[in-house]
């Protein structure tokens, strides 16, 4: 035995003799001279992906690297983004993400071709002039990039390393360690995409996410959402919902019926309505973790198919109520915000004149919400509430609506109703610490628009705001570019339950506000009514710029339905007692 590891010992050595004596496997030690560039500042340019700027952390690490350098290297250092910096193949570069570079889509279809299981992998790599830091998932990215800072850019024999041959990677273990047989019929479902349509209910969208997420972090593989208008029709597909591909209107189902079929290679999942639909991906969903908890591979055998009624369970959420307006107005349930007009400064030295629902009326299945110019100084805006009819508690709130074009001002919002229900009967009495609910606020912004969660005191003196807080940014939802949310309809979700608030967009999260660690929590519990408006807006509602001459005479805000969903895990309320006026 000590002779086997004496032979072993020399051979170590005797490789290492050989590697440094060839210099092949032994970085070059930089000098301070080399790392200048002719400019005077560090040699490399930093350039991270446009799109980092939506990963949480990337920008904050890309600032950190910059500074690092700066400090170590006692140098001036040059960022910027990718479409800003025209690339040149014989400029030094620190590529951060998946940059408009040659050398960053290399890097990545690298480290995706290395194994299946590469969710969470990232990588450093060099190629020649170009210094890559890649992540599969966005998610990674700023370990990746903090990573690339502790372990090579605090001296300068550490920087040395990243030669011409280069590459670390990062790979995670998973719970499911073979994914061989992990199929959607003969295929792996790592070649499969998910197609959606983008306009779509939160109610399945966040099955969906969590269909996808299970998979990324059981599994390790990255399931690719794609929009069906956006992508051309691919081989492997998961298509669910409402979409423009065939087989999605050929598969679907009526009622609260839901449909999963695999079709030749594309597997379809659709429903009568988005309740059903959200019971197809739950069937998915459950399927994968039955086969995870039995140890077996997860997989949808070739022909299956499997049509079945909507089951009812205690968090599955149902329709309680809805208003589709496909007649006239309903003003048992839809009434004035006051008693009269009520009349404010506008931003133009005159008036905005609040017409209430004298404004408001439906057509062709929508409800219109109106705002006039009546002069160069003088305006109309309308809102309607439900405030002596209708409340809820807890749920899930969906509003599928065409804004009014900027300037004019959309709200849509949940408020605490003037009744409440004491032994079991309804009253008038006042409701301590009230809930205002912003679901969307745009102020006439052509851009964005804001959430919001006010409280309220009894006398309406005063409220509480999350502006100004650290969710003050976190809760705008800044349009993508190129698009304007008053050409198209959008469907905007607010999920309601004791422990969080849920705000969506076409089905995606992009604020999630946590109630249990929030201040004053019981104000949160109280129900809220619906109250729309749109017009144009005073100079006392955040808006004191002056309106330009050439504003629309009139404009209208466009609601096709307002549903709101309900199921039994929480202690949820739904008031509906309308009140002839």
């Amino acid at each position: 035995m000590k002779k086997n590891r004496l032979i072993s010992l020399c051979l170590c050595i005797f490789l290492l003799v050989c590697s440094i004596g060839c210099g092949g496997e032994t970085a070059k030690i930089l000098s301070e001279d080399d790392i200048i560039g002719d400019d005077g500042c560090f040699i490399y340019t930093i350039v991270s992906a446009e799109g980092n700027s939506s990963i949480s952390g990337a920008d904050t690490e890309a600032k950190n690297l910059k500074k690092q350098i700066a400090e170590t290297f006692d140098i001036k250092v040059n960022d910027g983004i990718d479409k800003k910096i025209k690339a040149k193949s014989d400029t030094y570069e620190i590529l951060l993400g998946n940059t408009n570079r040659a050398e960053s889509k290399k890097a990545l279809n690298t480290l995706k071709e290395k194994r299946i299981q590469n969710a969470d992998d990232w990588m450093i790599k060099v190629f020649d002039k170009k210094i890559c830091v890649v992540s599969v998932s966005d998610d990674n990215l700023p370990k990746a990039i903090r990573y690339f800072i502790v372990h090579y850019c605090t001296k300068l024999s550490d920087f040395s390393k990243l030669d011409g041959d280069f590459e670390y990677v990062d790979a995670k273990t998973y719970e499911v360690e073979d994914v061989s047989k992990v199929k959607i019929g003969e295929n792996k479902i790592s070649e499969f995409k998910i197609i959606t349509s983008k306009e779509k209910s939160y109610l399945f969208t966040k099955k969906v996410n969590e269909f996808v997420n299970i998979f990324k972090e059981k599994y390790g593989i990255k399931l690719e959402k794609a929009i069906d208008k956006d992508t051309e029709e691919g081989k492997y597909e998961i298509i669910i919902g409402d979409t423009n591909r065939d087989l999605s209107s050929s598969n679907k189902p009526t009622g609260e019926n839901y449909i999963i079929a695999l079709i030749d290679t594309k597997l379809v999942i659709n429903g009568g309505s988005d309740v059903a639909i959200a019971a197809g991906v739950q069937k998915l969903l459950d399927l994968e973790r039955e086969a995870r908890e039995a140890r077996k591979p997860f997989s949808i055998e070739k022909g299956f198919k499997e049509e079945a009624a909507v089951k009812v369970t205690d968090d599955l959420y149902q329709l309680g109520w809805s208003d589709e307006f496909n007649g006239s107005l309903n003003k048992t349930v839809w009434t004035d915000p006051i008693e009269g007009e009520k009349k404010s400064p506008s931003p133009n030295g005159g008036t905005t004149y609040q017409k209430g629902i004298q404004n408001a009326f439906t057509r062709d299945g929508n409800l219109i919400l109106t705002g006039k110019r009546l002069n160069n100084v003088d305006f109309e805006s309308t809102a309607i509430v439900s405030t002596n009819a209708f409340a809820f508690r807890y749920g899930v709130l969906e509003i599928r609506a065409k804004l009014a074009p900027p300037p004019l001002t959309t709200c849509l919002w949940g408020y605490g109703p003037t009744f409440q229900i004491e032994n079991g009967k309804r009253t008038t009495s006042p409701i301590k610490n009230k809930m205002e609910i912003d679901i969307l606020e745009n102020f006439g912004q052509k851009e964005w628009f804001a959430s919001n969660v006010h409280q309220w005191w009894t006398d309406g003196s005063e409220h509480t705001s999350l502006d100004g807080t650290k969710f003050a940014e976190q809760k705008k939802y800044v349009y993508p570019e190129g698009e304007a949310f008053y050409n198209d309809y959008h469907i905007f979700s607010w999920e309601w339950t004791p422990y969080e608030m849920v705000f969506s967009v076409d089905g995606e999260a992009y604020f999630t506000y946590d109630l249990v660690t929030a201040d004053d929590y019981g104000f949160m519990q109280t129900p809220v009514d619906l109250r729309f408006s749109a017009g144009y807006a005073s100079s006392t509602y955040h808006l004191t710029k002056k309106y330009e001459d050439d504003v629309p005479k009139s404009a209208e805000c466009l609601i096709d339905y307002v549903r709101i969903y309900q199921n039994k895990q929480y202690d949820s309320l739904l008031w509906l007692s309308p009140i002839n006026k």
